[in-house]
């Protein structure tokens, strides 16, 4: 056979199916070979695995026999079971026989090889880099259930080419990010039941008429949509989608706060963000940074409000645990910042069990009513709505709360820094202003006032005295 067919070409040619590949199958896997970094969001049993990924390593291996294939998953029963149990399928095959198939790893005669790593094990996949006589691919599948911290360890590798793979799940993690922020360096691929005929439809109905169409489990498992919440969260992604759809007037611009989240390394961002009234400013590229230093980051900061010509007093900051040493060293550089603790009390104790987790909530009701105007800006949108609104009881009291940082942290959503400084810029600026979380009651209010103040002005006797400035002496 010719050298470098086209994978969708090879799997024709040696038989590797009885039946017609789909469009999307065929065009994913020849992304994969003309050497686009490529991703494919496909729901359960569309033929990711025991389809594209199989058939791209045989591809892989018999065009490239001295070639090395690193594949992980999300899931190892699901590798082990699916992925290497598929190719082991093919282990009798004429193109494939000299080839020698064990439980998760396969070797050519020539000295290629496929090997399955367990994504605990993810810092092992070192030396996988790419040379002339030994191509790479690297596979990534179940690619929603990776940590980030996974795809990092992977990332050291230069592989020739890539594929990761998976079903949609929560708005979070990197494999979100590949079909939103990072989309442009992508070739993505996201198809859904409609796309895959041989999908039960009498399993689709039955999900359909348990879970409803609205719900997170229906959405990931037959639209590939990836759906954030089912009214657990503290902001609602489609209330965010509309809102960035149908913004407001832009009101009170000259009104400007800053909202800023420390972080010291770890893959935790320090953040600046701007609401100049009721919009939200954030540039990614020059306001967000990780640095293990501290003091280089607090420079950084002063750096910052002296271009944006910030004072002191608009700018609101985390004053809690690493906090306190950024306060200490921008007020050397006279930003004597207003410290925002998040434990403490909210002005409605009877409802917020803290101040954040009102301030957070109140956030949601702006965006919900298109009240502000939002950043073009996907990763403020997952970490806006992946935080899931929790209660307390205290003193007889039902409060609403914050899920900890730790809890995102547990089920793989990262840590929400650019949220945390747009919630701190907005909601200690214009979004805290009397009137805007409810425009329509604030109206009603001063008509009131107003009627109030007409019936006193018509019962006031002509001979009072009406005003007196003092400012001009007696």
């Amino acid at each position: 056979m010719p050298a470098h067919l086209k994978p969708s070409d090879f799997a024709l040619a040696a038989r590797l199916t009885s039946h017609k590949l789909y469009e999307w199958q065929n065009k994913c896997m020849d992304a994969v070979a003309a050497g686009y970094q490529t991703a494919l969001c496909a729901p359960n049993g569309s033929g990711k695995s025991s389809t594209v990924v199989t058939f791209l390593i045989l591809w892989f291996l018999h065009e490239y026999p001295r070639g090395r294939v690193i594949v992980t998953s999300g899931s190892w029963s699901q590798l082990e079971n699916q992925v290497f149990t598929s190719l082991k399928n093919f282990a009798t095959h004429e193109f494939f026989k000299d080839w020698e198939f064990l439980d998760t790893s396969i070797k050519t005669p020539a000295g290629g090889s496929c090997e399955g790593i367990s994504v605990n094990d993810s810092k092992k996949a070192v030396g996988y880099h790419k040379d002339e006589n030994s191509p790479v691919l690297l596979i990534i599948d179940e690619a929603s259930a990776v940590f980030d911290p996974v795809f990092e360890s992977f990332g050291k590798c230069s592989p020739t080419f890539q594929l990761i793979t998976g079903t949609a799940g929560a708005a979070s993690g990197r494999f979100y990010r590949l079909f939103t922020s990072e989309a442009k360096f992508w070739f993505t691929t996201k198809i859904d039941f409609r796309d895959c005929p041989h999908l039960s439809d009498t399993k689709r109905m039955i999900d359909l008429e348990i879970y409803g169409s609205d719900s997170i489990f229906y959405k990931n498992r037959w639209l590939s949509a990836f759906a954030s919440d089912a009214g657990e969260s503290v902001i609602s992604l489609d209330a965010i989608r509309e809102c960035v759809a149908y913004p407001p007037a832009w009101e009170q611009p000259g009104f400007v706060t800053c909202g800023c989240d420390f972080a010291a390394g770890g893959g935790n961002l320090c953040v600046l963000c701007l609401a100049r009234g009721n919009k939200i400013e954030l540039d990614e590229a020059n306001w967000c940074w990780s640095h293990a230093n501290t003091n280089h980051s607090a420079g950084k900061f002063v750096t910052l409000f002296r271009e944006l010509k910030l004072q002191s007093h608009q700018i609101f900051a985390d004053g809690d645990g690493l906090g306190r040493g950024f306060v200490d060293n921008l007020e050397e550089c006279d930003f004597y910042v207003r410290e925002m603790h998040n434990g403490a009390a909210a002005k409605d104790s009877d409802r917020y069990a803290s101040i954040v987790a009102e301030q957070w909530d109140q956030l949601n009701t702006l965006i919900v009513k298109r009240r502000i105007i939002l950043p073009a800006c996907e990763e403020l949108f997952a970490q806006l709505s992946n935080r899931r609104r929790e209660y307390s009881i205290k003193d007889g009291l039902l409060k609403i709360k914050l899920e900890s940082k730790a809890d995102m942290r547990a089920r793989n959503v990262s840590s929400p820094d650019l949220a945390d400084a747009a919630v701190l810029a907005l909601m200690n600026g214009w979004g805290s202003l009397p009137g805007n979380l409810n425009p329509a009651g604030d109206k009603r209010m001063r008509k009131e006032l107003e009627r109030v103040n007409r019936t006193v002005e018509h019962y006031r006797s002509p001979f009072a005295t009406r005003f007196i400035d003092f400012s001009r002496g007696w």
